[in-house]
């Protein structure tokens, strides 16, 4: 175990050999630290540089990024598909305005 020190010395170093802003990591299966492996996220460089020093997460493959991008946009499309037939719920089921009253003369 790096010290806190040069730890993040090391982190500073990772970050600084990262040209881009953002990139997908995903995690590395590690039992003793309880994390599941194959979870894809987007993070900024300095995340980044914090999880590939700590070497709980790698840099994600184009193959791996496309899955995770096509896995979120099949959620979204799920998700619209269900809000909009919830819509459609809601107006079916809407109360119709009450007509006024029409005004007699006395």
């Amino acid at each position: 175990m790096l010290k806190i020190r040069e730890f993040w010395a090391a982190v500073h170093e990772q970050a600084a050999a990262l040209p881009e802003d953002w990139y997908y990591v995903i995690s590395v299966d590690d039992p003793s630290r309880c994390v599941v492996g194959g979870v894809v996220s987007q993070v900024s460089r300095q995340t980044a540089a914090e999880l590939l020093t700590s070497r709980t997460h790698r840099l994600a493959t184009e193959e791996e990024i496309e899955r995770h991008l096509r896995h979120e946009q099949e959620e979204r499309e799920r998700y619209m598909e269900a809000e909009q037939r919830r819509m459609m719920q809601f107006q079916a089921y809407a109360p119709r305005p009450i007509p006024a009253k029409p005004k007699t003369k006395d």
